[in-house]
């Protein structure tokens, strides 16, 4: 109920759970948030232009932290989180979904390969259930699409890719998503039109390092 016209506790409380369980978060991805994330994983060993893993995800970790506290998903900012496996892309995901949750932002979080079977299912087996998660895709303040690249990529999942991208884009609904691939890997394995999308509409964000889940 409401106390003055403001929310009481245990509106605020239900609201919350009802956001954490329409995120779709992995248990172990609900443990996850800004606090923990280590940074003393990662080398302090020149890499790139005189900078190391620890200078390049050190800046990315403030581009999220931005992301939610700036409220720059209010403006349709989006962000491409990629690199080699295991350095933190999925974990930072985490973090940003966390940060919003905590703050009553509507976020999804759905694996490529998961969303492209929805989306598939939602068009050719008309299942209600995917139909509405597919909405939700399109409509969601903030989606976080994790591991692209891991799902068949055809003529159709490509097209699919562009349609929803381009939808959110225009509607300024910000979409972060992470990615194993090389820029020249996604070059080869997607459409133009997907990769003028991310490549013209997205905060690039290149992980260095090596795999912090063997340390």
């Amino acid at each position: 109920g409401y106390l003055h016209t403001t929310p009481c506790t245990c509106y605020k409380d239900k609201k919350r759970n009802y956001l954490y369980q329409a995120a779709n978060l992995t248990p172990v991805m609900e443990q996850q948030s800004f606090e923990r994330f280590r940074l003393d994983y990662y080398s302090k060993e020149p890499v790139s232009n005189g900078h190391s893993a620890y200078d390049y995800v050190y800046g990315i970790y403030k581009d999220c932290r931005n992301f939610v506290q700036l409220e720059q998903y209010k403006t349709g900012v989006n962000l491409f989180l990629y690199g080699d496996p295991g350095l933190g892309k999925t974990f930072l995901c985490s973090c940003i979904a966390q940060d919003l949750l905590n703050q009553e932002v509507p976020v999804l979080y759905q694996t490529a390969y998961r969303l492209f079977t929805v989306l598939e299912d939602a068009r050719f087996k008309k299942d209600e259930m995917s139909e509405e998660l597919a909405r939700q895709f399109y409509e969601i303040p903030v989606l976080i699409i994790d591991d692209l690249g891991t799902e068949f990529v055809t003529s159709y999942t490509s097209a699919v890719l562009f349609d929803l991208l381009n939808t959110r884009i225009q509607n300024k609904k910000s979409t972060v998503i992470s990615s194993n691939l090389t820029l020249s890997q996604m070059k080869e394995q997607y459409s133009e039109r997907v990769q003028s999308r991310i490549f013209g509409e997205y905060k690039l964000l290149k992980f260095y390092g090596t795999d912090i889940r063997k340390k």
